[in-house]
């Protein structure tokens, strides 16, 4: 099978740069700060200090100068939009600190109609594509938990009957476009603080979007945004997202579009109500050392169109409730040293469509297969030097021309494969520890720490 190679990463080698050729900083600090300083000291004193909001600072900061973002340990807003960038000798910094972006807001009470006796609805139309489109379900699946009371958790409730007998729950009626609260008879609005995620700008936590480049994105945290937790449009190039962390958003948690050129490296997305990642138009895209886990309405990693998209050192596991994978259109994957395990043994691993997959030295296993094709007579995969296990059978006889391996192994000992299908693709034992470790995922001891870290 001829697979066409991803190549279009030798761009992103400017992330070897050093960070200290910028010199002009703009401080952002949510306590201390306002936007009506200059952003150009960390501290206060007459006219100058730090900015609030990462906006202003995303505003005030020049080409090729640097944010950078004082972790108070209070969230700062979303919604924020980046639109210049820097050199390829001075890339413009974002520094987080290891700062939250929240797309959380307080909901007054005259922004809540009365139904009848304490139920009250608002609009609510969050940016989860496949969620919202879904015929199955008219509420909200639970994850990630958005309703908040008190800075507390609310109870997420499934239908109308639930909600009436759930004093302080939220129902989520996608059918009206709204949320409905049950106000527990003994409260009022008043003594509530009631927060949901709401749109501010685009809805995401971070966004670079436009015609510019060389930017590099650190130590950041985008959680309960209205959209994606980062993401970045138009044909912005050379842009660098580094350990950040995308949880609970109502999007993605990466999601890079049109004909962007974007690296995701040692970063985390969890609980976010569509995939992972969804990379859309012809972005060119690599994730390195990147773990995707337990998002909750669609895969773990997406692409479509015609992305061009490599994941390299990830783990990829338990997304639901569809495939871990999702090639659409013609967009190319390319997988090298990852692990990806099902949700789900009723469930391929992967769906592929137009495009295609390459798989290598990875590990599949806790699937109904290894992929179903969507497409039977288009899209192809091909695997080298991977493991195989847990697994109901290898793909559906009816795709095997579009499949080949090279140099793995499986325990699927009834698979519809000849040898002459299978190179050098041995059937093994599954207490086989020591010839297994021979093949599929080595991964760094720093993606095992970003799992154990975030994944709770």
């Amino acid at each position: 099978m001829k697979f066409k190679y991803i190549c279009f990463f030798a761009f992103l080698s400017f992330t070897q740069l050093a960070y200290s050729y910028n010199t002009a900083t703009i401080y952002v600090n949510n306590i201390l700060g306002n936007d009506r300083y200059d952003g150009k000291s960390a501290t206060p004193n007459a006219s100058t200090g730090p900015v609030k909001t990462i906006q202003k600072a995303l505003d005030l900061v020049p080409i090729s100068g640097r944010v950078e973002i004082i972790n108070t340990g209070k969230p700062y807003l979303s919604g924020n939009k980046l639109r210049k960038g820097g050199t390829l000798e001075k890339p413009l910094i974002i520094e987080g600190n290891g700062a939250v972006i929240s797309g959380l807001g307080i909901v007054h009470e005259n922004e809540w109609t009365n139904i009848e006796g304490n139920i009250y609805k608002r609009p609510f139309w969050p940016m989860s594509n496949q969620l919202k489109s879904s015929k199955e379900y008219n509420t909200w699946i639970g994850i990630p938990e958005i309703w908040r009371v008190n800075e507390r958790p609310a109870k997420n409730c499934t239908s109308k009957e639930e909600l009436i007998n759930t004093p302080g729950g939220f129902w989520w009626n996608k059918e009206e476009k709204a949320v409905w609260f049950n106000l527990p008879k003994d409260k009022k609005f008043s003594d509530l603080t009631i927060e949901l995620p709401l749109p501010r700008g685009n809805g995401s936590g971070m966004n670079v979007s436009g015609d510019f480049g060389h930017i590099i994105i650190k130590n950041l945290r985008s959680e309960f945004a209205f959209n994606d937790g980062f993401s970045a449009h138009l044909s912005v190039k050379n842009l660098v997202f580094k350990n950040c962390i995308a949880v609970n958003n109502c999007g993605q948690g990466f999601s890079m579009h049109d004909k962007t050129q974007v690296e995701i490296e040692d970063s985390f997305a969890s609980r976010n109500a569509s995939s992972g990642s969804c990379d859309v138009g012809s972005a060119e895209v690599s994730y390195k050392r990147t773990v995707f886990v337990n998002n909750s309405f669609e895969a773990g990693i997406y692409t479509t169109e015609n992305v061009n998209a490599k994941y390299e050192d990830c783990i990829i596991v338990n997304n639901r409730p569809f495939e871990q994978i999702w090639q659409i259109g013609k967009s190319n994957i390319y997988l090298k040293n990852c692990l990806v395990v099902g949700a789900t043994d009723n469930l391929s691993l992967a769906a592929i469509n137009n495009g295609t997959i390459k798989i290598e030295s990875c590990t599949f296993s806790n699937g109904a297969s290894i992929a179903r094709f969507s497409n039977t007579r288009n899209g192809s995969i091909s695997i080298e030097k991977s493991l195989f296990s847990d697994l109901k059978e290898i793909v559906a006889t009816k795709n095997i021309a579009q499949i080949s391996f090279k140099n793995s192994i499986t325990d699927i000992s009834n698979s519809s494969f000849k040898d002459s299908e299978l190179t050098n693709t041995k059937i093994s034992q599954k207490n086989n520890f020591a010839y297994h470790r021979k093949f599929g995922a080595q991964l760094p001891a720093s993606v095992w720490k970003l799992y154990n870290t975030y994944n709770k």
